[in-house]
């Protein structure tokens, strides 16, 4: 049964929810299966309820299956653009920068609490990509073009160097 949990103003933020008061998803929200729940919903979950599965206290059970989907359909993108049939680029990027949002807060132990105050919190993280808040603005500016899809591609490559950084560390 599909659940629903209605959007905080401080997540309505253009092209995130700009114009929906709900998020549908399908419960539990279980850690290991957050790529395939809609972008943000631990984070929304969270500001109302205690989530005991909250992926940013459990990396190793959602941030390597997110890679690996992402992979996925960074490879589904690359073929749609290649022969430039791209039917859904926006909603796809937009729905990707979203989970890339995300798991970059989440591999620094913490949920976004909100998106409107987007490029000062991205600042405060410790593990990013250089210039993270530049170019997720550039593309998700315009997220249907093929510039904004390489954006996020290298965008993704680098969360998953600076996530192997934080396990290494954390290892010491």
């Amino acid at each position: 049964m599909l659940a629903k949990v209605k959007v905080p103003p401080e997540f309505k933020c253009n092209p995130f929810f700009f114009a929906q008061d709900v998020i549908v998803f399908q419960p539990p929200l279980l850690r290991g299966e957050t790529h395939q729940q809609p972008a943000f919903i631990y984070d929304i979950v969270a500001k109302e309820e205690e989530l005991p599965e909250a992926p940013w206290n459990s990396l190793e059970d959602c941030i390597p299956p997110l890679f690996i989907e992402w992979k996925n359909q960074e490879k589904i993108l690359h073929e749609q653009f290649s022969i430039r049939k791209v039917t859904n680029a926006k909603e796809v990027i937009t729905e990707w920068s979203g989970r890339f949002l995300s798991a970059l807060f989440w591999i620094n132990g913490r949920s976004i609490q909100g998106l409107t105050a987007l490029e000062a919190d991205i600042q405060k993280l410790t593990y990013k990509p250089v210039n993270t808040s530049e170019r997720l603005l550039f593309l998700l500016k315009k997220p249907g073009m093929y510039h904004s899809f390489v954006q996020l591609s290298e965008l993704y490559k680098e969360l998953q160097k600076q996530y192997a950084i934080k396990r290494i560390r954390l290892k010491k």
